[in-house]
């Protein structure tokens, strides 16, 4: 049985995308290198969708980096949080030990793409069910899961990013599947520290898709203490007919398709994202329009943590093209403190007006009528889900100066740019 302390010592690790083998992830004394094996790197030379990750394309068969031991895309697969910190312990070594980490857990990670040990077999994603909820307890379930030391057992996990360290470092998700109902979610846990976040989350997601953002599935569910967890459907995962296999979506956050690490996803500017849509995108003035609508929704509700690692482009189920990611991790922060944008629009991370938003959309290719009605839109859908805001189950007073808030942010939008004048 391999232990995960054993695999510090690993030099080489078999790369595969969805269930077929590209190629192998070497150390290297400057850093590391992945090459694409031969025939594949000819198939790839005839079609370009083969590429492992935008950054990893038919340009070179071999692709290396130096200073650190993993290229950015495979870095972005990388566990944050608990998860991590559950990782490092296991593995006795260092937070810059990156390719032991992707070592550990890279057989399951968001997307298509995973590794094995040299000369392992691919990842073949099956459902992996829930009990019963009011069975079983949430945090128990997941510290059982991150706490082995067995890489077998480890493999019970899934490398889950972007688990909002700004909000907090605390916050802990894990994959599971719904028996009967072909359903391959993950299973987010809220915190003491952070009150009601789950609920707070749901009302978000809900809310979002009531303004016509494009969206993740999300579900409260009770464990037997009463704890609530928020299932998400994962949409990286497409049930293969009525089998309990799922297949696998390529998928890549900000960071990872613009060629950053993770410890980045504060620094880029949404201008900076939207040029990379243009790049990786089917159509990207279209996706483009929808990142302005998520930035919009996230600014509206005071989403302080939509970071470049929360913003995601997906390959549709067919395979042709590429486009926006459905929004995921949105929750509003300002009841824990953090009022600002995570990323810059234009040198500002909030007190918005219209005008921010009109001008930043023709910077980016998006017509100022289009912007226009986008605004009204999202807005009037907002103005009827706002005064619902108090399901969320926020204290009296809290919930209150919440509201204030949101509605002021909402009431200056909707005025016009030139002189103020309130819009009808």
């Amino acid at each position: 049985m391999t232990r995960l302390s054993e695999l510090r010592e690993v030099e080489e690790l078999a790369v595969f995308k969805k269930e077929r083998r590209a190629g192998s992830l070497r150390r290297t004394t400057e850093g590391a290198a992945f090459e694409y094996d031969s025939e594949y790197f000819l198939e790839l030379q005839r079609d370009p969708a083969l590429a492992l990750a935008s950054t990893l394309g038919a340009q070179a068969q071999t692709h290396e980096v130096r200073g650190v031991n993993l290229h950015p895309f495979f870095a972005g697969l990388l566990p944050e949080g608990l998860r991590q910190k559950a990782l490092l312990s296991a593995l006795k070594t260092s937070a810059d030990d990156l390719f032991s980490m992707l070592a550990a857990g890279g057989g399951d990670t968001i997307g298509d793409v995973s590794v094995a040990l040299d000369g392992g077999e691919p990842r073949v994603t099956r459902e992996r069910s829930l009990p019963s909820v009011d069975e079983i307890d949430f945090n128990e379930m997941f510290h059982a899961v991150i706490g082995v030391d067995s890489l077998a057992e480890r493999k019970r996990d899934v490398m889950i990013a972007g688990v909002q360290p700004k909000l907090s470092a605390q916050r802990i998700s894990f994959p599971v599947a719904l028996k009967k109902r072909n359903r391959n979610c993950i299973l987010k846990l809220g915190s003491p520290e952070y009150p009601r976040l789950v609920h707070n989350e749901h009302f978000c997601m809900s809310a979002a898709r009531a303004c016509g953002v494009d969206v993740a599935l999300t579900e409260i569910v009770l464990d037997r203490g009463g704890n609530a967890g928020l299932l998400v459907e994962r949409f990286d995962r497409v049930p293969v007919g009525k089998s309990s296999r799922f297949t696998s979506l390529h998928q890549e956050d900000a960071c990872q398709f613009l060629g950053r690490y993770p410890q980045d996803k504060y620094r880029l500017t949404l201008r900076e994202i939207c040029g990379g849509l243009g790049d990786v995108c089917t159509s990207p003035i279209i996706e483009t329009s929808h990142l302005l609508r998520q930035y919009l929704f996230s600014y509206l509700i005071g989403n302080g943590d939509l970071h470049a690692k929360n913003i995601s482009v997906l390959e549709s189920r067919d395979g042709i093209r590429t486009g926006l990611a459905p929004a995921y991790d949105l929750v509003s922060t300002l009841p824990y403190g953090d009022e600002e944008m995570a990323l810059q629009l234009d040198g500002k991370r909030g007190n918005f007006k219209r005008e921010n938003f009109l001008t930043f959309g023709e910077r980016v290719g998006v017509r100022r009528a289009a912007v226009e009605q986008l605004l009204d839109r999202t807005l009037r859908a907002w103005s009827r889900i706002l005064p619902t805001s108090a399901t969320v189950g926020w204290d009296e007073k809290s919930t209150r100066t919440i509201h204030k808030a949101l509605e002021r942010r909402a009431r200056v939008l909707s005025e016009e740019s030139p002189g103020g004048k309130r819009r009808a």
